[in-house]
């Protein structure tokens, strides 16, 4: 049965019945700002830069490489400008030689120190399973996740590894609440029937692996019974404080408030 939730009368998408960890951040941000994107499904005009696409790239490059039955560094760097090549054509966007040598020259970088920190933890060894989706329920709804990387250690302990781009590590506390995380953790759980030994999450350029030190699932299914909470009552307040980088600021109430509100004492 397809059930049809009705907002400021508009017929909309069926209710909530399926979570991914990008949702569920992203209304933890902002509900008005989830509501949108995942009820609403607004459209914007926004256009991306070839910067927005470099993350995925990355993470593909090291799909296929973890896929290969070699790891080489030579390899690891053709697929990354074969796979770069090739975001570059799919995305339409015009990208000067200057600026396509700029990127190809900073993903090097960040995956010869993805390559230096697996190489000296002993972990360029063949993967448990790469890109893993998994899907389990919580009180009816759907959660989705993916897992980059799930791996045996030299203890031949599981790690379930995240890679981050991020310029910047996270620190201890945000890493252990993070919902990401959790719900990959969670997932696996109930695929493999105990938790994985290790959640790493792996800031590629930074070098640094970060360890979750406690699964504590009590604040994922916080998050998503808040989410439910909200999606019943139909109350999706929204929260300053990222508007800059929101791509419906500019159909936003709040932030045209917070704006006139800055140039009245400005």
């Amino acid at each position: 049965m397809e059930i049809t939730t009705y907002i400021d009368n508009k017929m909309l998408a069926p209710s909530i019945t399926q979570i991914s960890p990008s949702s569920l951040i992203l209304f933890n941000i902002c509900p008005n700002q989830y509501k949108k994107m995942y009820i609403l499904r607004e459209k914007t005009e926004t256009e991306k830069g070839i910067a927005a696409y470099n993350g995925n790239a990355i993470h593909e490059t090291i799909q296929r490489f973890y896929m290969r039955e070699k790891f080489d560094i030579k390899s690891l760097f053709e697929d990354w400008e074969y796979i770069l090549k090739k975001t570059v054509h799919n995305s339409g966007l015009t990208v000067s030689q200057k600026q396509f040598n700029t990127i190809l020259k900073d993903g090097v970088k960040t995956l010869q120190a993805f390559y230096d920190v697996q190489k000296e933890r002993s972990l360029l060894v063949k993967p448990i399973d790469v890109e893993l989706e998994l899907r389990t329920l919580y009180k009816g709804i759907i959660l989705t996740s993916r897992i980059d990387l799930i791996i045996k250690n030299k203890k031949e302990n599981i790690e379930v590894i995240d890679f981050k781009t991020n310029w910047k590590a996270k620190t201890q506390n945000e890493v252990d609440s993070d919902l990401q995380g959790l719900m990959c953790a969670w997932n696996y759980k109930q695929f493999s029937g105990k938790d994985p030994y290790k959640v790493v999450f792996h800031f590629v350029k930074t070098k640094e692996r970060v360890v979750m030190n406690e699964l504590k699932y009590e604040i994922l299914f916080r998050a998503i019974d808040k989410l439910l909470t909200a999606e019943k009552n139909n109350r999706f307040p929204a929260t300053p404080g990222n508007c800059d980088f929101c791509q419906y600021k500019k159909s936003c109430v709040a932030y045209t408030k917070k704006r006139k509100f800055y140039c009245k004492f400005t």
